[in-house]
């Protein structure tokens, strides 16, 4: 029986085929496949290293090279909004695995003592209590964590790149819309 490690390390167990997939998916953003290597040996554990292999080649088969396809015999093999949807929870999936933040659903966030719940709930109070949730846990937490971790310069090039009407231009707003 494996142990919990090993799951952890499988991707980088198997460097030779996922570092190949790792470098379709990001290799244009390196000079040189030299390049990617270094940066990817410069990565300090090895649960990291797997990790980054792991959500590269998500990276790669889901939503760089995935696209959604309909089997039905009247119908177009491939539906434009269908893959772009299909991309986009992909790509917003792999951005929440790669959060640290801690995850607990909504019972237990409302039956725990720090949260201070006082039952019965009533339908306004209950509305109130979910958005404290998703301030608190929600996928939107998780996505502007994700995109404060960029360099500012990176940040700056996204924040750049899309304009959300009636916002001010930061990183939390276009996570939030996104």
């Amino acid at each position: 029986m494996k142990d919990s490690t090993s799951k952890d390390l499988r991707y980088l167990n198997d460097r030779g085929k996922f570092i190949k997939y790792a470098f379709l998916a990001l290799g244009g953003h390196f000079r040189s496949s030299d390049d990617f290597l270094g940066f990817f040996d410069r990565i300090k554990t090895d649960k990291r290293k797997s990790l980054f292999l792991r959500t590269a080649s998500f990276y790669l088969f889901l939503a760089k090279q995935g696209d959604w396809t309909v089997d039905v015999s009247s119908s177009d093999k491939g539906v434009d909004y269908l893959t772009n949807t299909y991309k986009y929870v992909a790509l917003f999936s792999l951005i929440e695995s790669l959060s640290n933040e801690n995850f607990i659903d909504f019972y237990q966030f409302i039956v725990r003592r720090k949260s201070a719940v006082q039952f019965p709930i009533n339908r306004d109070m209950l509305d109130e209590i979910y958005e404290n949730y998703k301030n608190e846990f929600g996928s939107i937490k998780r996505c502007i964590s994700f995109f404060k971790a960029l360099s500012l310069d990176r940040q700056r090039d996204l924040i750049s790149r899309l304009t959300v009407r009636g916002t001010e231009a930061s990183i939390e707003n276009l996570a939030k819309y996104l």
